[in-house]
C-alpha cells in the first residue's frame, strides 16, 4: 500500500478529523491516512493489499462494492452511505462514507458515528422499555382503580343510605365524616387513573355537539356548594357572543373547569370565585374561546410559579400540608387542554388572587339565542351587594329592562321603591339577593309586603345554591319566583318572563318518598309505549315505571331510531324526548306525522315554557311532560291519552267547552280539592292563601281582558287568559281553565269576535269556581 502521492495532499490528508482512503475501481486500499489506520487499529502493513469491502460487515458489503462501482464509473458524486464495519478486535463500528472520483482512482471520506448509534440505540431501548412500564403501571392502575372503586361505591351509597335514616347530631357528623372523606378519596382515584391514561396516550377524546352554556354552568354549580359554606360569592359570566352549540368533549371542558374552579374555592378565604367565557375571535366556523376562572385567594408567588401544572406540584410544601391536595389537576388540565389543540396560563400576584385561563378551538353548531323573547319590559331594581354580581346581571338584564336601578342594601332598595311610589310608579320587577348585609333578603321583603305602596311589586329572590330557600319562599308567598346562585342565563331570562307575564309559581313544595300505590290498569297489558330517550338514568326511569304498571315498553336511543321503531312497532303511544342525538324529538315527530303515525306523541323536556309547548304542537306532538317527573306526573297522561277516545292523533289542550252551558257543569270540574290538596302537601293554609291570592288577581285580569278587547288587542287577550289558564290548571280548576284555554286559542288566531263570545262565560265559570271553591274550603277555614 502505498502512501499519497502529493506532499501537500498528504500534508492536509493526515491532518484531517475523518479517515480518508484511495480506492481503485475495484476497491482495492491504495493509501490511507493515520486517522483511518486508528479507526480500524492496523498498520499500513496490514492494510497493503486488502480489498475495502473486506472491511465491511459481510450483510452490508455487497452495498459497499456497488458504491465504489459507481463511484468510479462517476455516475455517483459526494453520496453518503451509512455502513458498518469490522474492527481487528471483532467488534462493529459505524461508518458513514462520503466518496469522490478522482480520475481512475475513488477518494472515501469515511466518518465513525459508532458512539452516536450505541447513544441512539441505548435511547431506543429505554424508551421501549418506558412505553411497556407506563402500560404495565396503567393495567395495574386500571385493575387497581376498578377494584377500590368498587367497595367505595358501596360504602358511599350506603352511606347516603344511613344519612336518610333517624341519627343524632353526633352520628350525623359521623355519617357526613365518612361520606366526605369516600369522596375525597374517589376524585384522587379518578386523577391518578386520568393521569396515567394521558401518560400511556390512552385518554379518549370525544368530538360531539353541545351546550357549551350547560356544560359552563353546571362545572361552576358542582362547586358552589362548598364556596357557599365559606361565604364565597360565585359568579358565572358568559359573554353574548359566544356560541350556545359548539363540537368538542364536554366532559374533558368540565373535567378542566372543575378542576380549577376547585383550586379557587379551596385557596380563597373571602372574596369571590368568577368564572368568565369569552369569544376570542371566530374563523372559518370556528370559535376560539376564553375560559376563565378567577379567585380572590392567596395568590402564587411570582418565583413559585414555574412549578404549576407539574404533576405531583404545588407551590410549597406547607400549601399541601394546609390546603390538601396532590397537585395532579394542574398538570390534567394542561395536558387535556394540548389534547384539544389549546393553550392554558396564569396570571397571578401573591395575597391577591389567580386568574387560570385556558383557550380552545371550538366548531361551531349553533349560535345563542335567549330562550324567550318578551322585548323591552321596563324598570328593574336590582338589589345586590357584590359589585361584581351587580356587574353582571346588569349586562344580562340590559336586553329587557332599559331603565335598571342598583341598590346595595335592603334600606337602599326601600328608599328607592318608595320615592318611585310617591310619583305614581312602581318598578315592573325587582332582583333581591337573599345575603344582603344589614337587612337580609327575607326582612326586606317583609318590609315591602308590610308597605300597600309598594307590595303589589313583583320580586324575585335570588338565594346561594343549598340555602333552602325555595320552600321558605312558596310558604310566605312574598316573592313570585326564586333563582339559585349562582344565576344561570337562561333560568334567569326565563324566571323574568315568567313572572312579568304574571304566570303564578303554583306548584306545592314536593315532598320526597314512596309514591302512592295506583292499582294497575286492567288493561296495561295491551298497549305498547315507545320511549324515545338518549339519557340511560331517564330511559332506566321510564321502562321502571311503566312496565311496573304492566304496559310493554320498547326504548329507541335516538330520533332516527324512535322513527324507525315508531313506524314499524306501531306502538300505542310515544313518550318522546326532544333533545337527542342523529335526530331531535321534533323533527322525529313531524316525519312521523307524515308517514301515517296516529298515534299521540308526547314531548319531554327539562322547558315546559309557551315557547316549548307551541313548537311541540306545531310538530304533530299531542302533550307535554315536563323534566323532572315521577309515576304521579305520567299517571295523567296514560289515564289521558291510552283510551278508546283519545288514540286519534294530535288534539288541542282542552275539550271545546262552549256546548255545556256553564251553570250545568259538574262540580269535578269546578274545583278538585283531593287533587289540590296533594299537590300542596295536604297544607292547607298554604292552599287556603294561595288561591285567595289568585281570586284576587282575576279581576284585574278581567278588566285589562275587557280593555284589550275594545281596542282589538289581540296579544294582551292571549296572555292574560294564558296566565289564567295555567293557575287554574295548577290549582285543579278544571272549567276555569278549559274556558280560558279556548279564549287564549281564539286570541293566538286573531279571532276577537270569538274572544268577545268567550269572554262572558269565562266570567261565569269564575263566579261558579269561585262560589264553589268557596264552598269547598270553608270546614277549613274555621
Amino acid at each position: 500500500m502505498s502512501s499519497f502521492s502529493s506532499p501537500m495532499l498528504l500534508e492536509v490528508l493526515e491532518h484531517v478529523p475523518v479517515g480518508m482512503i484511495l480506492l481503485s475501481p475495484e476497491g482495492d486500499i491504495l493509501a490511507a491516512n493515520g486517522r483511518f489506520l486508528d479507526m480500524v487499529d492496523w498498520s499500513e502493513e496490514e492494510l497493503d493489499g486488502v480489498r475495502f469491502p473486506q472491511i465491511i460487515y459481510s450483510s452490508d458489503e455487497p452495498v459497499v462494492s456497488s458504491f465504489i462501482d459507481r463511484l468510479a464509473r462517476g455516475e455517483a458524486h459526494q453520496a453518503g452511505l451509512l455502513v458498518r464495519a469490522a474492527r481487528k478486535d471483532g467488534s462493529i463500528a459505524w461508518w458513514r462514507l462520503w466518496g469522490f472520483s478522482r480520475g481512475a482512482e475513488v477518494l472515501l471520506g469515511v466518518f465513525d458515528i459508532t458512539d452516536q448509534k450505541v447513544t441512539e440505540e441505548h435511547l431506543r431501548k429505554e424508551r421501549e422499555e418506558a412505553i411497556r412500564s407506563v402500560q404495565s403501571k396503567s393495567r395495574f392502575l386500571a385493575n387497581m382503580s376498578h377494584e377500590i372503586r368498587t367497595p367505595l361505591h358501596t360504602i358511599l351509597g350506603m352511606t347516603e343510605l344511613l344519612e336518610d335514616t333517624r341519627l343524632d347530631e353526633e352520628q350525623r357528623d359521623y355519617v357526613q365524616q365518612i361520606r366526605f372523606s369516600g369522596e375525597a378519596l374517589l376524585a384522587l382515584i379518578n386523577d391518578i387513573l386520568d393521569y396515567s391514561k394521558i401518560e400511556a396516550g390512552k385518554l379518549p377524546m370525544e368530538i360531539i355537539d353541545f351546550d357549551l352554556y350547560e356544560v359552563v354552568e353546571q362545572a361552576v354549580g358542582m362547586v358552589s356548594l362548598q364556596a357557599h359554606k365559606k361565604h364565597l360569592e360565585v359568579v358565572v359570566d358568559i359573554g353574548e357572543e359566544v356560541p350556545r352549540r359548539v363540537k368538542g368533549d364536554p366532559l374533558r371542558i368540565r373535567q378542566i373547569l372543575v378542576n380549577l374552579a376547585n383550586n379557587a374555592v379551596k385557596f380563597t378565604e373571602k372574596g369571590h370565585v368568577f368564572c368568565r367565557v369569552q369569544l376570542v375571535q371566530q374563523r372559518k366556523g370556528v370559535a376560539w374561546v376564553a375560559f376563565t376562572v378567577e379567585d380572590t385567594g392567596i395568590g402564587i408567588p411570582e418565583n413559585k410559579k414555574h412549578r404549576l401544572f407539574r404533576v405531583f406540584s404545588q407551590i410549597d410544601e406547607s400549601t399541601t400540608r394546609r390546603f390538601g391536595g396532590t397537585g395532579l389537576g394542574l398538570a390534567i388540565s394542561k395536558s387535556l387542554v394540548e389534547m384539544m389543540k389549546g393553550e392554558i396560563g396564569v396570571r397571578s400576584r401573591e395575597g391577591e388572587g389567580s386568574s387560570f385561563w385556558f383557550l380552545l378551538p371550538l366548531p361551531i353548531v349553533e349560535s345563542y339565542e335567549p330562550p324567550v323573547s318578551l322585548g323591552e319590559v321596563g324598570s328593574l331594581l336590582l338589589v345586590e351587594d357584590y359589585p361584581l354580581t351587580r356587574r353582571v346581571l346588569h349586562r344580562y338584564l340590559q336586553r329587557y329592562f332599559p331603565h335598571i336601578d342598583d341598590a346595595s342594601t335592603g334600606a337602599e332598595a326601600l328608599r328607592k321603591m318608595r320615592e318611585r311610589a310617591e310619583r305614581g310608579e312602581i318598578y315592573d320587577l325587582v332582583l333581591v339577593d337573599l345575603t344582603l348585609p344589614g337587612m337580609d333578603g327575607w326582612q326586606f321583603a317583609s318590609e315591602v309586603n308590610a308597605d300597600r305602596s309598594i307590595n303589589d311589586t313583583r320580586m324575585v329572590l335570588m338565594s346561594p345554591m343549598g340555602e333552602g330557600a325555595e320552600a321558605k319562599m312558596k310558604l310566605l308567598k312574598w316573592f313570585d319566583a326564586y333563582l339559585a346562585k349562582p344565576v344561570r342565563k337562561d333560568d334567569l331570562y326565563r324566571t323574568v318572563a315568567r313572572v312579568v307575564n304574571e304566570e303564578m309559581e303554583l306548584e306545592g313544595v314536593e315532598a320526597e318518598g314512596p309514591e302512592g300505590g295506583e292499582e294497575r290498569p286492567a288493561d296495561a297489558g295491551n298497549y305498547l309505549i315507545l320511549v324515545a330517550e338518549d339519557h340511560i338514568v331517564n330511559q332506566e326511569l321510564f321502562f321502571t315505571i311503566l312496565s311496573r304498571l304492566g304496559y310493554r315498553v320498547e326504548l329507541a336511543g335516538n330520533g332516527k331510531e324512535a322513527v324507525e321503531k315508531g313506524l314499524a312497532l306501531k306502538p300505542d303511544l310515544i313518550f318522546m324526548d326532544v333533545q337527542m342525538p342523529e335526530m331531535n324529538g321534533y323533527d322525529a315527530a313531524r316525519v312521523l306525522r307524515e308517514h301515517g303515525y296516529e298515534g299521540p306523541v308526547i314531548a319531554v323536556t327539562a322547558s315546559a315554557f309557551r315557547e316549548d309547548r307551541e313548537r311541540a304542537l306545531a310538530a304533530g306532538m299531542s302533550d307535554f311532560l315536563p323534566k323532572p317527573f315521577k309515576k304521579k306526573d305520567l299517571l295523567p297522561v296514560l289515564q289521558k291519552w291510552l283510551s278508546d277516545t283519545k288514540r286519534d292523533g294530535p288534539a288541542p289542550e282542552s275539550a271545546s267547552t262552549e256546548t255545556v252551558p256553564v251553570e250545568k257543569v259538574g262540580e269535578e270540574d269546578l274545583f278538585d280539592l283531593t287533587g289540590a290538596r296533594e299537590a300542596f302537601m295536604d297544607d292547607m293554609d298554604v292552599l287556603s292563601n294561595v288561591i285567595d291570592r289568585f281570586f284576587e288577581r282575576l279581576p284585574q285580569q278581567f278588566g285589562r281582558i275587557e280593555e284589550a278587547l275594545s281596542r282589538q288587542d289581540a296579544e294582551t287577550v292571549r296572555t292574560e287568559a294564558h296566565g289564567i289558564k295555567g293557575g287554574s290548571w295548577n290549582l285543579s280548576m278544571k272549567l276555569l281553565g278549559d274556558l280560558a284555554a279556548e279564549m287564549e286559542t281564539a286570541a293566538k288566531e286573531g279571532d276577537i269576535s270569538r274572544c268577545k263570545q268567550l269572554f262572558p262565560r269565562l266570567k261565569q265559570g269564575f263566579v261558579r269556581t269561585k262560589e264553589y271553591v268557596e264552598r269547598s274550603l270553608s270546614p277549613q277555614h274555621s
